[in-house]
């Protein structure tokens, strides 16, 4: 017997909490590829104490001042940790801008969620990144259409790149459904 801890199934997501050798017996019920249960079976000390504290992370309840508990978020996505609202609100402000139409009409902020080709955001996307790219070395883009700032570039930048990956995204979501 190699540990008394617990492990968590990679295929079922149970906890096995008695031994090392239950665990190894319980992957027999979902495999039978004798090269993995014997990768298991003889799984290095070091990837022990990484499920180790893999199980004490997910079984963690924080406990608030007020008396309330929540479980761990360390598995969850962090978005107000991976985003920052100064970049959030100057993009808005870009986009803002850039919803009036040269013939003065104004465009729904989330026109662009109706399509637009992968092509037309891959062009946008190199000409924008030459354009922060030329100002980052100290030049002005030759481009009379380029933005007025490397600013306007970084944020035409995410704007392409956020397109591209939407309609990724959408089709994925479509082929899903079907």
């Amino acid at each position: 017997m190699k540990d008394q801890s617990s492990f968590p199934c990679r295929y079922c997501s149970i906890f096995l909490y008695d031994n090392w050798d239950l665990y190894y017996r319980h992957l027999t019920t979902h495999t039978d590829d004798k090269r993995e249960l014997y990768h298991m079976s003889t799984m290095p000390e070091f990837r022990i104490k990484q499920l180790r504290q893999e199980r004490e992370r997910m079984e963690e309840v924080r406990k608030f001042e007020s008396g309330a508990t929540r479980n761990s978020d360390a598995d969850r996505i962090d978005p107000e940790g991976f985003l920052s609202p100064l970049v959030i609100e100057r993009y808005c402000e870009y986009l803002h801008k850039h919803r009036f139409l040269e013939n003065g009409l104004i465009r729904e902020s989330d026109n662009w969620q109706q399509g637009i080709p992968l092509k037309v955001y891959m062009k946008g996307l190199w000409r924008h990144f030459l354009h922060a790219w030329t100002r980052h070395r100290g030049y002005a883009p030759n481009d009379p259409k380029a933005g007025i700032s490397l600013e306007e570039d970084l944020c035409a930048i995410i704007f392409n790149s956020s397109g591209y990956l939407f309609e990724l995204l959408k089709d994925k979501s479509i082929k899903k459904l079907e």
